[in-house]
């Protein structure tokens, strides 16, 4: 198509079936509409979605905490356990698609998405084994509670306080990623500032002001050295 940044595209799928009689049936979809943005765009979308799933994870963390420390079984420790099996859920599916964009579009590089990937792998663990199995736990707390079996409602509260502590340290290792990540990306960036302000210091080298400027009174070699001072000053 040659699509530039900027460009809308709007397309449809067309089907069309091999009914002979009385005629082919032709059906169309709704349409659909993209914008095409820079990967310098589509990366800082990408950082503000994960500094957003890392925000949640802290929140998550809260709550998981909540429902460890709180005495009230029934009202508080199950309903915050679920929630903590939800908001991680959502994290996981968020993070997937953002995988998923970085894949599509060729971003960051193979050790990145691995971090990444790792993240993931974490938070579905959680979310889909670890966090229901304390959830099943609690409901049998309550039970026990209920039934005044003391000698079973403590075993099992040692044994769901024990997974939760393990999913609270699950999910400080998956903040320390995140961070790691974000100060792998901020050196990334300078770096790449400093590539491009390189580039353009060799273009203006190579095709210094003319003559009746005022620049032109700095020679191209001292031209080059105080570029080049700025630059390393900046890389600092």
């Amino acid at each position: 198509f040659n699509l530039k940044e900027g460009d809308y595209l709007t397309l449809n799928f067309v089907a069309t079936d091999n009914c002979a009689q009385p005629s082919p049936q032709t059906t169309t979809s709704t349409d659909y509409s993209f914008i095409v943005i820079s990967k310098s765009q589509m990366a800082k979308r990408i950082e503000d979605a994960l500094l957003q799933i890392k925000d949640d994870i802290k929140k998550t963390l809260q709550i998981q905490d909540a429902a460890k420390q709180s005495e009230d079984i029934k009202q508080v420790a199950i309903p915050n356990q679920r929630r903590v099996t939800q908001k991680l859920g959502n994290a996981s599916s968020a993070l997937s698609d953002i995988i998923k964009d970085i894949n599509n579009n060729k971003l960051f590089e193979p050790d990145t998405i691995d971090k990444l990937n790792e993240v993931d792998k974490t938070i579905q663990e959680v979310s889909k084994d670890k966090s229901p199995e304390v959830s099943q736990l609690l409901e049998k707390i309550s039970a026990a509670q209920s039934k005044k079996q003391d000698a079973e409602d403590k075993s099992l509260r040692a044994s769901a306080q024990e997974k939760q502590q393990e999913i609270a340290d699950n999910l400080k290792d998956v903040l320390n990623s995140l961070n790691e990540w974000e100060d792998y990306q901020e050196v990334v960036n300078s770096v790449r500032d400093l590539l491009s302000e390189a580039k353009s210091l060799s273009e203006r080298i190579k095709n210094p002001p003319s003559s009746g400027s005022a620049d032109s009174q700095i020679r191209p070699a001292e031209d080059s050295e105080l570029e080049k001072e700025r630059l390393l000053e900046y890389a600092k």
